[in-house]
C-alpha cells in the first residue's frame, strides 16, 4: 500500500507548533502543506518514488526512514520563510531600544531552527540513500 501524503504530515506536524494552522480548514491545511511538500520532496531526492498530487500519495510506500527524512525537509521549508522574512528587518542594536533587540534574538533562533532542521534533513535523506546503496550492492 502507498504511503499518504497524511502519514507525512502528521510525522511533520509532531516537529512544530504552529497555531495559524489551527485556524485553517482541513482543505486549507493539505494544501498548504503539499505545496511544502513539493519542495521538500525535490530536496529530498529520493529514488523510485514520486508524488501523485491526484491520490495524495507517493507512487510507493515510504519507509519509516524516508518519512522522518521529508518530515524534517518540511521543517525546514516551513521555517525559511519565517527566517527570510525577518533577515529583511536587520536593525542596528541600540541599548535603548529593546524590541529591536528582541527582533534580532528572534532571528538568531530561528536562524538555529533552520540550520538544525536542514541537519537533519540532511542526515536522514543520506542514511536512506546509504540503505538504498546496500540494498542494490545485494
Amino acid at each position: 500500500m502507498n504511503t499518504t501524503f497524511e502519514e507525512v504530515f502528521e510525522c511533520f506536524l509532531s516537529k512544530i507548533r504552529e497555531y495559524d494552522y489551527m485556524r485553517l480548514s482541513e482543505e486549507e491545511l493539505t494544501t498548504e502543506l503539499t505545496q511544502k511538500l513539493k519542495s521538500a520532496f525535490a530536496k529530498a531526492d529520493f529514488k523510485n518514488v514520486e508524488l501523485d498530487l491526484l491520490m495524495s500519495e507517493f507512487t510507493r510506500s515510504l519507509s519509516t526512514l524516508e518519512i522522518e527524512a521529508l518530515s524534517y525537509w518540511l521543517v525546514y521549508e516551513w521555517i525559511n520563510p519565517r527566517v527570510n522574512n525577518v533577515e529583511l528587518f536587520k536593525y542596528r542594536l541600540g541599548s535603548k531600544d529593546y524590541e529591536r533587540f528582541s527582533e534580532a534574538n528572534h532571528l538568531k533562533e530561528l536562524m538555529n531552527i533552520r540550520s538544525d532542521s536542514y541537519n537533519q534533513a540532511r542526515y536522514y535523506s543520506n542514511k536512506c540513500k546509504n540503505r538504498n546503496m546496500t540494498k542494490d550492492l545485494l
